[in-house]
Order: C-alpha cells, then structure tokens, then sequence
C-alpha cells in the first residue's frame, strides 16, 4: 500500500528511495528504548518500505532522531520525550505521534514540531494524511 500511495503522489522524484523492511527486531528495539508501542500503520510502512529516504524516517532514523533530538534539547524546551517523530521537513523541523504517560500513542494525530520554537501543532489525522499532505504540498507547517 505504501509504495503505492507514495508513488502515485510523487511518481517523478529522484529522492525517494524505499529501504528494506525493518525487521521485528529493529522495531522491537524502538519500542523497548523508547518506551512505546508502535501504532499499526507505522509499522505497516516500516516493514513495508522503511521509510522513503526524504520525509518519512526508517526504523533506524525514528530512534536515532528520537534520542538525539531528546537529548540535544533537553535543556532548551519542554521535554520531547511525549512525540515519537516519524518524519522531517529537512529544515530541522520534525512530524510525530504524542504519546501519553502510559507509552500508548494516538495513532489519529500527527504533530509538527519546530526546532527553533517548540511549537507543536498538530497536522494530521493519520500517518496517511501526512504523507498525502506532505506530497500534495497541503501542510500547514
């Protein structure tokens, strides 16, 4: 399905480069050092394509980015320890699912979040109207 969608959206692009499924592995790691479980269609499009080499991150992208985000501006915002980002703009802003205290995540809303001003508005209903809005060119931010 993603490659699908993505490809039909943006059916010209030299950027995007679909990666190997991420392996259970790669995706149980995410979740134990993160503290999270994974929303289904974030998985489905790790083990389907693992990203897109341009916007949406791969499994490896998700926690790296995650934990040097965390720990690069803990001293400067509000923790960012209640989003799990799962894209970039390429302009150091970041899009991710909020997860509550309980390390559940609401799979039906998607956040930007601005590097420079800690804003965290959200964007998105799904992780699929992102990536539609990411490639139509209808995001806000």
């Amino acid at each position: 399905m993603w490659k699908e969608v993505i490809s039909a959206l943006e059916s010209d692009s030299k950027y995007i480069k679909f990666g190997e499924p991420a392996t259970q592995n790669e995706l149980a790691e995410i979740s134990k050092t993160l503290k999270v479980d994974l929303p289904k269609d974030l998985t489905e499009m790790l083990q389907e394509i693992n990203g897109d080499g341009d916007f949406l991150l791969s499994a490896t992208e998700i926690l790296e980015a995650n934990l040097n985000l965390r720990e690069v501006y803990q001293d400067y915002f509000m923790t960012l320890d209640c989003l799990l980002f799962v894209a970039r703009n390429g302009a150091g802003d970041f899009y991710g699912y909020p997860i509550f205290a309980n390390g559940e995540l609401d799979p039906d809303k998607i956040y930007y979040w601005s590097h420079e001003t800690d804003d965290r508005i959200w964007v998105a209903d799904s992780l699929a109207d992102l990536v539609k809005g990411w490639y139509q060119e209808t995001l806000a931010y």
